[in-house]
């Protein structure tokens, strides 16, 4: 009279059987906290993790939350979301108007297979609300079998609205109530050779439906890690990039950057998408260079933070080159790390001598100025360190920690007042590339 409780199409798990969840009218489910240690994927179960999350900024203060990660044998159906209440605890009291901050953030992430259209295809949905930026992103993505060709089309819209706070912006280049909206097409490529590997990346931009902004791009971005000497010690990696951008009206956070990342890619970091752990101060432009490098864009380090004017003969300002829209740069390091003392690199220390150098636009090019539409050559080089912390105790799947530093002794174009050769010093998370 109760019905039919549960039905178990395979109840001895002998069958063969790609998508286990479903073998059970129930959807074979677990729910556990997530301990942070490193498992096999469960393959009878779709597996989900709950887990504290605590961030700070220095608008928002304590950001109190929960992640929810979800998935079955790291291919199906992979969710990751979390939401934040933003305290106010331990905020920035000392600027105006600090009580106004957003009282929520999330971010979710979803992607799964479409094996059932397309083998070695995938759907990517990424929605965030974070630091006042409303960031959305839908993409399809095809591989061939063996993932070494890959091609993607993006989806992209990033909007901040007019009552965010003014707090969570770091620096000028951002701009309210705008929408910027992106078709982004991505062609990749991974390969490798006698002495080492490489990966090069095709890439189409351009705006449309709905956006507030009108600007395309093309660009070519080529990566090569190389090994010589004995027993390969000499690492040699090397970046070579292009970009050709076209546009009377760009989103200022999506400029080609010649030090390092636009705002658009630092609003993907948590140390670097508001003030906070990286300060304003740190992030702001003039005329000097700064001690804040992110990779990216022409990733000429030694120029960070410098507005780098370009001026006539006449010493009249042409204008400022940090920011422009077509370029082109080729970067060098050269990773000595196995030389160092065993008891060094034990304890996560590299480093490396770097070189930069690179051209970016004085003005939109065309037909007829593509040969001097261009700033003279910017370079510098010196020599980097970082430090890798790995070691979390107990929690095995955090990801490392990367805090570089670079010391770009010489720069060919240094600012009035600097030296072509003194003491720089520059920071940074992560590697440049």
């Amino acid at each position: 009279p109760s019905g039919i409780k549960e039905v178990i199409i395979d109840p001895t798990n002998r069958l063969a059987d790609s998508y286990m969840p479903d073998n059970s009218s129930k959807c074979n489910t677990s729910f556990k906290f997530n301990d942070n240690l490193w498992k096999y994927p469960d393959w009878k179960n779709y597996e989900i993790k709950y887990q504290p999350n605590i961030w700070w900024n220095s608008t928002d203060g304590i950001k109190l939350g929960m992640n929810l990660k979800s998935g079955y044998m790291n291919h199906h159906h992979l969710f990751d979301a979390t939401a934040w209440i933003n305290s106010g605890i331990q905020q920035d009291q000392t600027t105006e108007n600090y009580s106004d901050y957003d009282k929520l953030s999330y971010r979710i992430k979803y992607n799964t297979n479409l094996d059932n259209i397309s083998l070695n295809s995938r759907i990517n949905l990424k929605s965030s609300y974070i630091a006042g930026l409303l960031s959305n992103k839908l993409s399809l993505i095809k591989s061939d079998s063996k993932g070494n060709n890959s091609l993607s089309v993006d989806l992209v819209s990033l909007y901040r609205p007019e009552n965010s706070s003014d707090h969570y912006i770091s620096n000028e280049y951002w701009n309210k109530n705008k929408y910027n909206n992106r078709i982004d097409v991505n062609l990749n490529h991974t390969y490798t050779y006698s002495y080492g590997k490489g990966d090069i990346n095709l890439s189409l931009k351009t705006s449309t439906l709905g956006s507030d902004y009108d600007y395309s791009s093309i660009s070519l971005e080529a990566i090569n890690n190389n090994k010589f000497g004995n027993y390969n010690r000499l690492k040699v990696n090397t970046r070579s990039y292009f970009q050709l951008g076209y546009g009377a009206n760009w989103a200022p956070e999506s400029q080609l950057g010649l030090s390092g990342a636009n705002n658009e890619e630092l609003s993907e970091n948590k140390y670097t998408r508001t003030n906070g752990v990286i300060c304003s101060d740190m992030m702001s432009v003039g005329n000097e260079t700064g001690n804040f490098q992110m990779g990216g864009g022409l990733n000429l380090r030694g120029y960070t933070s410098y507005l780098a004017p370009e001026y006539k003969e006449d010493g009249e300002l042409i204008r400022n080159t940090n920011y422009g829209t077509t370029g082109a740069s080729f970067t060098t390091e050269v990773d000595v790390s196995s030389y160092l003392p065993y008891s060094i690199i034990s304890k996560g220390i590299g480093t490396y001598l770097f070189a930069d150098a690179g051209i970016i636009n004085i003005e939109e090019i065309n037909r007829n100025n593509y040969k001097t539409a261009w700033t003279d050559i910017r370079t510098d080089a010196g020599i980097g360190f970082t430090y890798t912390h790995r070691n979390w105790g107990p929690l095995e799947t955090i990801s490392p920690l990367v805090i570089r530093l670079d010391l770009p002794i010489f720069l060919n174009r240094p600012p009035y007042g600097e030296e072509y050769t003194q003491m720089r010093w520059v920071l940074g998370i992560g590697k440049t590339f």
